[in-house]
C-alpha cells in the first residue's frame, strides 16, 4: 500500500490524496471486502501469517489500480495507464445511466446518480454512460434534462441548485438519489482509474454553440483535475458535424458515433467511421433495421464494432450476439450475465458442431 502512495491511518485503513480528492482503502478480514471509499472488493483467499495478513496480488492490483512488482528486494508499484481504445477491452456492458438502481422490489432507471455509479461499479461494471445537460450557470449537471428530470417544468436549475437536492428514477421513485456535477464524476474517475465515462450530452436544440460549450467544460474540469482524465472519457457523436466541433476542443483518443439521431444510410455512416481511427464504435438502436448482417460484417471488415442499445433482457443479448454485437448499453444487465450467455452460446455451437 505505500508503494502506491497510501500513508497507513489506522491497522487496517489507508489513505491518500487523489487531485484533493480523499481516497481510503479499507481491509475487512471478519467480511473479507475491501472498501475503497464507498466500492467494495471481494477479499478471497487471504491468510494470516507471523501477525501479519497476506493478500492475494491480482485482488490488490485491482483496487490500486495499477501492478505490483519486485525490484532489489523492494515493490515497486506502477499505475495502470489506459490508452485509446483500451476500454473496449474493459467489458461488453455499458451501463447505461449509470445503470439501475436496485432496490428491494423494483430497480430505478435513468437516476444518472452516485448511488446508480457505486452500485454498477461493485457488480462489475467499469464503463459507465451518463446523461449531462446544462445548467442555468454553464455547468454540466448529470442528468438527462430539466424537462422530465432534476424539476421536471422545464426550469434549468444552477449547478448549486442542483446539486443541493435529490434526484429519482424511473418510474418515478422517490427523490432520494445523490445528484452529481461532471466535477463529481470526474472525482469518481479518479478514485477508480479503471473507470471509463461515455457521454451523453444533451440539449433543448443542439446548436454548434451549445455542444461546444458542454466539450470545453469536460475538458476544463479534466484539466483542473487531472489530463490524464480525458483518456478516460468517450465523447459520442450523434452526427458527423459534431466530430469536427469536439475535435476542435480536443483530439479524444476514443469516440462512440450512436445513430439514433441521424438518417444517414449504414454505408455512409461507415464510411465515414472508416476514416477515422479514433471511432472504433458505432452504436445503433436495437431494431435498426440499417444494421443488418452484411451491414455488420462490412463494419467488422473495416475494424469497427457495432454496440446495441438499450438491452435489458436475456433474448435481446442472444439475438445480438448471433448477429455479430459485441457491445450494449444496459440498465439492468451485469458483465457476468454476458459471460453466462456467451458460455451457453459457444457450448450451443459445439453440440451442433458435434451432431454433423
Amino acid at each position: 500500500m505505500e508503494a502506491s502512495g497510501f500513508k497507513v491511518d489506522d491497522f487496517n485503513t489507508f489513505s491518500c490524496m487523489e487531485n484533493n480528492k480523499e481516497v481510503k482503502v479499507t481491509f475487512n478480514f471478519i467480511n473479507n471486502i475491501i472498501t475503497k471509499n464507498q466500492y467494495t472488493f471481494s477479499l478471497d483467499d487471504f491468510f494470516y501469517f507471523n501477525n501479519k495478513y497476506y493478500i492475494k496480488k491480482p485482488i490488490l492490483e485491482s483496487v490500486l489500480n495499477g501492478q505490483l512488482s519486485h525490484n532489489n528486494g523492494k515493490i515497486v508499484f506502477e499505475e495502470y495507464v489506459y490508452k485509446s481504445h483500451d476500454w473496449l477491452n474493459s467489458s461488453t456492458l455499458i451501463a447505461h445511466a449509470g445503470g439501475a438502481v436496485r432496490e428491494p422490489g423494483y430497480a430505478a432507471y435513468y437516476t444518472n446518480s452516485l448511488e446508480a455509479l457505486i452500485q454498477n461499479y461493485n457488480l462489475g461494471h467499469r464503463i459507465f454512460e451518463f446523461d449531462l445537460y446544462l445548467t442555468s450557470d454553464n455547468n454540466l449537471a448529470v442528468v438527462h434534462d430539466w424537462d422530465n428530470w432534476g424539476t421536471q417544468n422545464g426550469t434549468w436549475l444552477s449547478a448549486e441548485e442542483y446539486k443541493s437536492s435529490k434526484t429519482f428514477g424511473y418510474t418515478s421513485t422517490e427523490c432520494k438519489y445523490t445528484t452529481m456535477l461532471i466535477s463529481d464524476l470526474l472525482d469518481e474517475m479518479l478514485v477508480n482509474k479503471d473507470m471509463f465515462l461515455v457521454t451523453d450530452t444533451k440539449s433543448f436544440d443542439f446548436t454548434n454553440e451549445q455542444i461546444k460549450l458542454q466539450f470545453q467544460i469536460i475538458y476544463d474540469e479534466a484539466m483542473k483535475k487531472d489530463p490524464s482524465l480525458l483518456d478516460r472519457i468517450i465523447p459520442q457523436i450523434y452526427n458527423q458535424e459534431m466530430y469536427d466541433i469536439i475535435t476542435s476542443i480536443y483530439n479524444f483518443q476514443s469516440i462512440i458515433y450512436t445513430v439514433y439521431m441521424t438518417t444517414e444510410s449504414s454505408d455512409n455512416i461507415i464510411s465515414f467511421a472508416a476514416g477515422k481511427d479514433n471511432i472504433k464504435v458505432i452504436t445503433a438502436p436495437f431494431n435498426d433495421l440499417r444494421f443488418d448482417k452484411t451491414a455488420i460484417k462490412k463494419l467488422h471488415s473495416e475494424n469497427k464494432k457495432i454496440f446495441l442499445h438499450t438491452i435489458d433482457y436475456y433474448y435481446q443479448l442472444n439475438q445480438g450476439i448471433l448477429k455479430g454485437i459485441v457491445g450494449f448499453y444496459t440498465n439492468l444487465r451485469i458483465p457476468t450475465d454476458y459471460k453466462r450467455i456467451i458460455k451457453k452460446e459457444r457450448r450451443y455451437t459445439w453440440i451442433l458442431y458435434q451432431t454433423y
